[in-house]
């Protein structure tokens, strides 16, 4: 029986052996790591970087305010400031939280996540 990870190393064409075929080439473990591994793992990190990045902040926005029984503990941050709108009702500043709040994510996904997903496309990719 195949291992699931060997499996998943077959299809994607990883060796089955690093090590091995490390020394069959006869490169240093520093050149290996450098020249195959880490540009083979690159796409992968942003990709799972974009991904911890949003489930993160979503939970930081989320966590602004918490009730347990009778006790409401509440940060200021754009979390508490459209719940706060949500329970008076009030319909535009919603909207404003929202929008800043989408503003927010599409700006830092064109200035950080982009660059890097970019490079992991053009320079990274096998």
């Amino acid at each position: 029986m195949v291992h699931p990870v060997q499996r998943h190393r077959r299809r994607l064409g990883h060796p089955q052996r690093p090590a091995r075929s490390r020394r069959q080439l006869a490169a240093p473990r520093a050149l290996w790591w450098r020249r195959l591994i880490l540009p083979a793992i690159f796409p992968s990190y942003v990709t799972g970087g974009i991904t911890a990045a949003g489930g993160a902040w979503n939970a930081s926005i989320v966590a602004e305010i918490v009730s347990y029984g009778a006790t409401t503990l509440t940060a200021t941050g754009l979390g508490a400031y459209i719940k706060d709108a949500t329970s008076t009702g009030d319909a535009a500043r919603i909207l404003i939280g929202v929008a800043v709040m989408c503003l927010y994510v599409v700006g830092l996904n064109r200035l950080f996540w982009r660059r890097l997903y970019t490079l992991a496309e053009s320079r990274f990719s096998l």
